[in-house]
């Protein structure tokens, strides 16, 4: 499929005028989009990904900055940004989270003669049709369970939560306060459209990094029964491991990365004789978003009928997100009715509605329905990423909707997010 030229439709840059974004074909094989704007500047710019709009913090649980992280390199997570003064990643001084400044964003559906297109737009202003996307924290780590205060954390150097329901993560993340909730699907959906429109490229395991998942199931069974194996942070060991984990750089928190990967090793893997050589998949400074463990996707509900078909429901307001119940949620369109890689997409979602893909065309990424297994199976729950020994079938936007909400594993866990009014 060739790929469009970029579009200019202003010609220099007009200010509070300027937009940027990609454009897809729908059903396009290819993994690659095409970069559109309002102005060149714009374009080569990405304003709204900028480093001053998208950037690590320690946050407080009202919500406050208490001090930007990076270093001297802007991604060195222990040194406080633009200094070598050190930073506290312990949960001492609060939350390690990735700051998403707000922004705006539109989507359109349109055709010519031979194709339908989706295009995705991005902007600092609010230009007409466009939505706001509010202030939005997501941890750079995946939640941990702090007992004492009955509240999820995104703090290093502990092993992630697993084996809990969905529910259970989005009680203990809204004891923290207003706005607490775990990764809710609708900013999880803008976001990974503005990641697509910073780097072009629909396949995040082509493009970012194969992430975790390059290990045998019954290794990982056998190494500690599908529970975490590195901590959070990748540094050390988790809880319910064994051997000698060593990323690189020692202190993987210190790694130069903003989106890209962290190789990790594990020794004495498995029966305890072999190595695994694998890697942490990171986007703007969060840790291990691909492979590793599952994540549950919160305001996202499954309903499969035989009579309405395999149907997806979105909340955006974390007082509406509940299990089982469209009550507070809007219908976003029907999903793919089997199990595969994923082809097409609803209409401004990452929900596949085609699955007649692969691992190297459009996302790349495999999605799990219950609904071939029974069509009048009722509600289930989402779950984004994959886990250790999936592979190709990994990816950020690796949809699986199989379980109902009672369901509980130990290579499932969360996010801990903030969302603001």
């Amino acid at each position: 499929m060739p790929i469009l030229s970029v579009q200019n439709t202003l010609g220099v840059s007009k200010g509070p005028f300027s937009w940027y974004g990609f454009r897809l074909i729908k059903g396009q094989t290819e993994t690659l989009v095409t970069e559109i704007g309002s102005d060149p500047a714009t374009i080569a710019n990405k304003p709204v990904s900028s480093t001053s709009r998208i950037y690590p913090a320690v946050v407080d649980a009202a919500g406050n900055v208490l001090y930007k992280l990076g270093g001297t390199t802007g991604n060195d997570l222990t040194k406080k940004r633009g200094t070598t003064k050190a930073a506290d990643l312990s949960g001492v001084d609060g939350e390690v989270m990735t700051v998403f400044e707000p922004f705006y964003y539109r989507y359109d559906v349109w055709s010519d003669e031979t194709n339908t297109y989706e295009d995705w737009k991005f902007s600092l202003y609010q230009l007409p049709g466009y939505t706001r996307f509010p202030r939005f924290f997501m941890g750079i780590y995946p939640a941990y369970y702090d007992s004492g205060n009955d509240i999820l954390r995104s703090i290093s150097n502990v092993t992630p939560e697993t084996n809990k329901t969905r529910s259970w993560y989005r009680g203990k993340a809204a004891n923290i306060g207003s706005g607490w909730c775990i990764t809710p699907y609708y900013y999880y959906n803008v976001i990974w459209h503005l990641l697509v429109a910073e780097r072009l490229n629909l396949n995040s395991q082509e493009d970012i990094s194969t992430g975790a998942t390059n290990a045998g199931g019954g290794d990982w069974d056998d190494y500690n029964g599908y529970y975490p194996v590195w901590t959070a942070d990748g540094g050390a060991a988790s809880d319910y491991g064994a051997g000698t984990i060593t990323a690189t750089p020692g202190d993987p928190n210190t790694a130069d990365v903003r989106v890209g990967e962290i190789p990790v090793t594990v020794d004495s893997w498995g029966t305890g004789s072999l190595t695994l050589n694998t890697q942490m998949a990171v986007i703007w400074h969060m840790r291990d978003v691909l492979g590793h463990i599952w994540e549950w996707q919160d305001g996202l509900n499954i309903h499969n009928s035989s009579a309405e078909g395999s149907r997806a429901f979105q909340a955006k307001d974390p007082a509406n997100f509940a299990d089982d119940t469209e009550t507070g949620y809007n219908l976003v369109g029907n999903l793919a009715e089997n199990d595969g890689y994923a082809s097409k997409l609803v209409e401004g979602q990452m929900l596949p509605v085609d699955i007649s893909g692969g691992s190297s065309e459009h996302i790349g990424d495999y999605f799990y329905t219950y609904y071939d297994n029974n069509a009048d199976s009722g509600w289930r729950v989402a779950r984004v990423g994959g886990h250790l020994y999936h592979g190709s079938l990994a990816g950020l936007s690796s949809l699986h909707v199989y379980y109902d909400s009672s369901f509980v594993h130990p290579h499932i866990g969360a996010r801990l997010c903030k969302i603001f009014d």
